[in-house]
């Protein structure tokens, strides 16, 4: 389980820094793409592969089973609505980023059985691992009440409750991830999964955060919500710390 974690944490650490250069880089029109949504699926393939190595160095093929998994309910999770609303299902393109994804991960797990050393820094990664995957979850949520509710047409009034929620989400999300692992991260690497948290909506909001409010500020939070979830993992660890000294304290003045 921790080297499952710690494999999807070292993807979602890369895939963070490289997502974030490549909409910067996007917004800067120095990568310019053809009609339609920029295509940044090859960063799959370093992401996962990473991901990949560092789950297969500590827990072997099972670890790997962990990613693939992860994988599988990331692109996947909203396939189901698809059918359920009658459309003919994903085109072409959707399996793009899968392709690219297992690619990687099939690459990065060839070559950790090549090597014999361990990777560092397992508990960041698990950190970070932790809170992908409940974001993981929020987006199946998501992808679940949007999906069974959504009947065509504008965008309903309650999607933005939903979008706050996303924002309180997070935000509890990050809480709970410092609480737990602060305590146990050097403040470089509480750092690394804070920033690794917030990198991408940061970009994202430095650009067109201005744009969003024509949506309600719901919607400008929702944008945010990485950002607001990196917030949370150093408020947490900061009150976990706190705890610590305290308790601490509390036992060296009983003598």
């Amino acid at each position: 389980m921790r080297a499952a974690l710690a494999g999807i944490g070292a993807s979602s650490l890369v895939s963070a820094v490289l997502t974030a250069i490549a909409f910067e880089l996007y917004f800067d029109q120095v990568l310019v793409f053809p009609p339609g949504p920029p295509r940044f699926e090859p960063i799959g393939f370093v992401s996962y592969g990473v991901g990949a190595f560092v789950a297969a160095r500590l827990g072997g093929w099972r670890a790997v089973g962990g990613l693939l998994l992860f994988i599988a309910i990331g692109f996947g999770h909203s396939l189901p609505f698809w059918f359920v609303r009658g459309f003919n299902g994903p085109d072409a393109d959707f399996f793009v980023g899968p392709a690219w994804a297992l690619g990687g991960l099939t690459f990065g797990a060839a070559f950790a059985f090549l090597r014999q050393a361990a990777p560092p820094l397992t508990t960041m990664f698990a950190a970070a691992g932790a809170y992908a995957i409940g974001r993981l979850v929020w987006g199946v949520i998501f992808d679940l009440v949007y999906g069974v509710t959504w009947t065509g047409g504008a965008r309903p009034e309650w999607m933005n409750w939903l979008d706050l929620s996303g924002a309180i989400w997070s935000a509890g999300l990050g809480i709970a991830v410092g609480l737990w692992y602060g305590p146990r991260l050097t403040r470089l690497e509480l750092a690394t999964v804070a920033i690794g948290a917030a990198l991408t909506s940061a970009v994202i909001v430095a650009h067109q955060g201005w744009m969003s409010w024509g949506d309600g500020p719901t919607f400008f939070l929702s944008m945010a919500s990485g950002v607001i979830g990196g917030l949370g993992i150093l408020v947490g660890a900061t009150v976990a710390r706190l705890r610590d000294q305290t308790s601490s304290l509390g036992f060296a003045s009983s003598f």
